[in-house]
């Protein structure tokens, strides 16, 4: 929602438009998962992805602290859809952030340029601090991370060292998304059933 003074003449007015976008993110992602959702079960996944698409997240504000909540509530609004959706591929900007541009290329446009770049270099990249675990030294991976890298509680892992540090790579093939797996599902191979025996007992089909 946009925060331009003639609507939004003071800084509540402002905060309640910024939770209001986020929340209007919240339900569009539930209108569009419940209309994919129902669409699955006659039509092929890239035909669902191309006539219902995820909606491109806004931010909005008028300061650049502004953008930056909007953004935490963004993706705090985003990290609940997740693994259906991944990190957002496009972030929209409110008209405020040509005013801020205009005002002070140098300083403002920058900070808000650095932030909305944040959100998607926080998928691929993190710095940690290394914690005591026991006998042991341990880092926490963040979730954007470990979905960048495929990773999920409970998967086996191999970490080697070298001169640089350390690598964490999964064992064995990874698991294959449910996008992933439709995508591969081919009915005249794998639709209808079988049965690998005869009939045992009193068994009608």
């Amino acid at each position: 929602m946009c925060c331009e003074p003639a609507i939004a003449p003071n800084q509540v007015a402002i905060d309640y438009r910024i939770d209001a976008t986020a929340a209007l993110l919240e339900g569009m992602l539930r209108v569009v998962y419940a209309w994919q959702s129902e669409l699955a079960k006659t039509m092929s996944v890239n035909a669902i992805q191309n006539m219902v698409r995820v909606p491109v997240p806004v931010a909005q504000g008028w300061s650049v602290d502004d953008y930056r909540r909007s953004i935490d509530l963004m993706m705090q609004v985003w990290e609940r859809w997740v693994p259906w959706i991944g990190p957002p591929a496009l972030i929209g900007g409110g008209r405020a952030a040509s005013r801020i541009n205009m005002l002070k290329p140098s300083a403002n446009a920058s900070i808000l340029v650095y932030t909305l770049m944040e959100v998607r270099i926080m998928a691929k990249t993190a710095t940690l601090t290394i914690q005591q675990w026991g006998n042991s030294l341990a880092v926490r991976i963040p979730a954007a991370v470990a979905r960048s890298a495929h990773f999920e509680a409970g998967q086996e892992v191999e970490v080697t060292t070298d001169e640089v540090g350390v690598t964490v790579k999964p064992v064995g093939p990874r698991k294959l998304t449910l996008a992933e797996k439709l995508t591969k599902f081919d009915p005249a191979t794998h639709g209808g059933e079988a049965m690998a025996t005869g009939r045992i007992g009193a068994e009608v089909f």
